[in-house]
């Protein structure tokens, strides 16, 4: 049929194209399937990925990444191309069942005339039906004028069909839809697409199934919506560097897939809430007085609040910073008489980088010690000594006439 297997490198090379810009943070893991006999090259997709900060396993044939629990716990994307020489395992499916209800994604990629092992899209609710779906003109020869495969409009506002109204179907299997094998787990396949050319070649008659595309979410046994799936029975959904005039619309179409299928990285968690706690700007003494540009030390008491329940034990004293300053030491001590222990820390006056001569309160932040944000604040009196006092009154000179006596 002049078909090119190898262009399932082609495939995950172009794939790269979006997936290098995926995922913000943490760099994106791909585990390529190599445990069940797939051949597929795929190096040069794999060093394009790596170059944009991805992590690849199973580039290689001889990488095998066993489809475990552990292995695909921090995956973003599980590529599984057709296997050829052995099916997937219960163990296998029910890791793969695992990650996707929890998130990750599942690309599933079948070819036609292929060995039919179905196990893994079977637990999805997908079947592959080792068939023969031929997409071209009568002669099976003009891919430049190969008829697409129209999106119909009911599809088009789906996510994977973005910009994307037809593409190129090469030459694939067909796709049905299959009872799970886990109940809790509807079948997959509420996104579909239709073959569509009919054409002689090699005195074959080839005709259209639907679908050929098959893709949806997975609900977890709790109601709640796990992660994505995606099934195609064509192993060069995009031929753009092959057939260079069938590839603006199958590029698309692939640059959607991966933005919708691989499984998003965590939010970044929410800025900590912010804890208010009373501060005591030198306990045991009624009076807040600072006297900026000595050379002397000043105590900050962090007080426990038994109607609050906080304990200042659970402040971080190397977190905490005070009108500027880090403590030099500190110490748990009752400052009240309220039988309950305060953190008491110590700064040295000329480290209070934040007061000025004009400050009338002082500002105290730090961490619990689980990461919780504190913040205090209390009265400070600025003394009018040192770098703060006040300039020398203007008098006039004594016996000074000004010039002459009153009057003249």
């Amino acid at each position: 049929m002049g078909r090119m297997k190898s262009l399932i490198g082609v495939v995950l090379a172009l794939l790269l194209l979006v997936a290098g810009a995926g995922i913000a943070g943490a760099a994106p893991k791909m585990i390529i399937d190599r445990s069940h006999g797939q051949t597929a090259d795929v190096s040069g997709f794999a060093s394009v990925l790596v170059s944009r900060g991805w992590e690849v396993f199973g580039d290689q044939v001889t990488e095998v990444v066993p489809l475990t629990a552990d292995t695909l716990n921090t995956c973003n994307l599980l590529v599984v191309t057709q296997p050829s020489t052995l099916d997937f395992s219960p163990d296998e499916i029910a890791a793969v069942e695992a990650y996707v209800q929890a998130g990750g994604g599942l690309w599933v990629l079948y070819d036609e005339y292929g060995p039919a092992f179905n196990a893994l899209p079977q637990a999805f609710g997908v079947n592959f039906n080792n068939d023969l779906v031929w997409d071209l003109t009568s002669d099976g020869t003009q891919y430049t004028e190969e008829p697409p495969i129209v999106v119909p409009a009911s599809l088009q506002s789906h996510p994977l069909f973005a910009g994307v109204t037809d593409f190129v179907y090469m030459a694939g299997t067909s796709l049905s839809s299959f009872p799970a094998t886990d109940p809790a787990t509807p079948p997959a396949l509420p996104v579909v697409l239709t073959g569509s050319a009919a054409g002689y070649d090699d005195g074959f008659l080839f005709w259209s199934y639907p679908p050929v595309l098959a893709a949806g979410e997975v609900t977890r046994p709790d109601g709640t919506v796990g992660g994505r799936v995606l099934f195609i029975g064509d192993m060069t959904p995009l031929a753009s560097t092959v057939y260079p005039t069938l590839g603006t619309a199958n590029k698309n179409l692939l640059d959607n897939i991966v933005a919708w299928v691989m499984k998003p990285e965590p939010a970044p968690p929410e800025p900590p809430k912010t804890i208010e706690v009373k501060i005591n700007i030198r306990p045991w003494n009624p009076h807040n007085t600072i006297s900026l540009g000595e050379r002397g030390f000043i105590r900050v008491a962090v007080m426990s609040d038994a109607k609050s329940k906080f304990d200042a034990a659970t402040v971080d004293p190397k977190s905490v910073k005070f009108a500027g300053a880090s403590p030099i030491c500190w110490k748990l001590q009752n400052v009240n008489c309220d039988h309950q222990k305060d953190l008491v820390l110590v700064f040295w006056v000329p480290d209070l980088k934040d007061l000025s001569c004009d400050s009338t309160a002082a500002e105290l932040t730090g961490n619990l010690k689980n990461g919780t944000a504190i913040h205090g604040s209390d009265s400070v009196q600025i003394l009018p000594t040192g770098k703060c006092k006040p300039p020398k009154k203007c008098e006039p000179p004594k016996n000074d006439k000004c010039g002459g006596k009153k009057g003249k």
